[in-house]
């Protein structure tokens, strides 16, 4: 487990997510309820109540639905033709230079066996 410092009075943590983030990280937290302070002091404003209500006090409509949509004498978009191929379709997974191709497989598993009868 590592050990990391923190000062409140910077708003610093060596851990690093305490600058980060601007919300207080698990070691902060914990210097925070060893010194029985208040939590809030150290969070930034924009993710306090207030601040998210400064941002949203602004009426938002809704988005019309589609019934007030008017109507267009243009003709109606369709989706492209996407034509069926022959025969068996390919895998989706592309093989790594790590993993084992079946020819290699064979190859160990006939050199075993050989192997074992002499």
């Amino acid at each position: 487990m590592e050990n990391h410092i923190v000062y409140l009075k910077d708003g610093h943590c060596s851990y690093g997510m305490f600058q980060l983030v601007g919300y207080p990280c698990c070691h902060v937290v914990a210097t925070i309820n060893y010194h029985r302070l208040n939590l809030e002091d150290y969070v930034d404003d924009y993710f306090k109540k207030e601040a998210y209500l400064r941002v949203y006090k602004h009426m938002i409509n809704p988005v019309p639905g589609m019934h007030d949509y008017e109507e267009s004498n243009l003709r109606i978009v369709d989706p492209p033709h996407v034509a069926t191929k022959v025969g068996r379709p390919k895998k989706v997974r592309r093989r790594d230079a790590n993993d084992l191709r079946d020819e290699m497989w064979f190859q160990e598993r006939v050199c075993l066996i050989f192997v074992q009868i002499v």
